[in-house]
């Protein structure tokens, strides 16, 4: 009985893992998609951060609907739905040369990804009893399956730039596919701790959280988006990029490991404002290198602590909220806000260049920091 339930609880963590996977995928190897566009539809930063932007906002929408459940299936066939939408969409994105109809296009790629991510946070908040742990180590894996990405990344950009790029990332998804059908098939319950309240979703705390991640996640999503353009503004070439940009899979699956072993012993509130302080100091100097070095260790410190940081956000919204429906609104508000860091990232840079995003992010860190300590203390004097 036992080792019959240990493979089930592993086929499960295989399943969320691979569902983090498809959904984030675009998300982990935006600078090369960003770079792709630029090259291959020759539009400007403030065009492509647009559609950086709306993919995102719409994983996030997807993540929302999930929350709100209102078509009352299961978390597997959530899953399933938006790796169809998330398939047909790359490969029409890979065809079609219109402005209008790939924004389009992205917006469904963009809520299918939102609705399998959606899939996997729930079943990690609703059925592991240690859900930053379980999240930590499933975005270890997520992390070093990009890391062969970001290596191919070269390869992808030479067939047609963004059609290369869009194709490969329909291919990844339906490779990890089969791994989806071992999600919970039975429909998604609402289920509330006492100490959440009756509307933990609508709470000061939801309010608060929601508030620090907007403001935070803008920045770190400028610094991401335009991460490839920072590389080349220090004369490093497209190879010496997507080497580095593979090592930051190394570094987050590093921050995944250690946000599990963080949690259950300092608590949230610690690592949580230093993870902020650290990654906001991090973008600064990626945006102000001065030479490639410093770039560098940035941007692997960058990687390690947002996937601390990522972690926590799941396991703090399971804590407000069992169900795991509180935990999909944390990480769409993360979604959004990331990925209108793009759009924000464009138009910062078209108006006063790379250097400028730097200064957004720390905007961000500084006014997180306080709210997320007024969501965390409680917390953890209740723990």
């Amino acid at each position: 009985m036992i080792s019959i339930l240990k493979i089930q609880i592993n086929r499960l963590f295989l399943a969320v893992s691979a569902g983090k996977f498809v959904s984030v995928v675009g998300l982990l190897i935006m600078p090369v998609q960003v770079g792709a566009m630029l090259d291959g539809l020759r539009l400007g930063e403030a065009a492509v951060g647009f559609l950086a932007t709306m993919e995102f906002s719409a994983l996030g929408a997807g993540l929302i609907f999930v929350a709100m459940n209102p078509l009352k299936t299961s978390a597997m066939r959530y899953a399933l739905i938006g790796v169809a939408l998330i398939v047909a969409g790359q490969i029409a994105s890979a065809l079609i040369t219109s402005y209008g109809v790939l924004t389009a296009l992205r917006f469904i790629v963009g809520f299918g990804a939102g609705l399998a991510n959606a899939a996997a946070t729930v079943t990690i908040a609703a059925n592991f009893k240690e859900p930053e742990r379980t999240a930590g180590y499933a975005f270890g894996l997520v992390y070093l399956v990009g890391g062969a990405l970001y290596l191919a990344s070269p390869y992808m950009t030479g067939y047609g730039y963004h059609k290369g790029v869009f194709l490969s990332l329909a291919a990844v998804v339906l490779v990890f596919t089969p791994l989806l059908f071992a999600l919970p098939d039975t429909p998604l319950q609402k289920k509330k701790r006492d100490v959440a309240g009756k509307d933990a979703i609508l709470s000061t705390a939801a309010f608060l959280l929601f508030t620090a991640e907007i403001f935070l996640m803008i920045g770190m999503g400028a610094a991401w988006a335009f991460g490839e353009r920072m590389g080349l503004a220090v004369n490093l070439t497209p190879q010496e990029i997507g080497f580095y940009f593979a090592c930051t899979m190394i570094a987050s699956i590093i921050g995944s490991l250690c946000a599990g072993w963080l949690g259950t012993r300092f608590g949230r509130t610690l690592p949580f404002v230093v993870c902020t302080v650290l990654v906001a100091i991090c973008c600064y100097f990626m945006a102000n290198p001065g030479i490639a070095i410093v770039y560098v260790i940035c941007l692997l410190s960058f990687q390690v602590f947002q996937a601390v940081f990522i972690p926590f956000l799941i396991g703090t919204g399971a804590a407000l909220e069992s169900s795991g429906r509180l935990s999909a609104a944390v990480v769409a508000v993360e979604i959004f806000s990331f990925g209108a860091g793009g759009f924000a990232g464009g138009t910062v840079v078209e108006t006063f260049g790379l250097a400028a995003v730097g200064w957004l992010a720390l905007l961000g860190g500084a006014i997180a920091i306080p709210l997320l300590i007024a969501v965390c203390l409680p917390l953890d004097r209740r723990a």
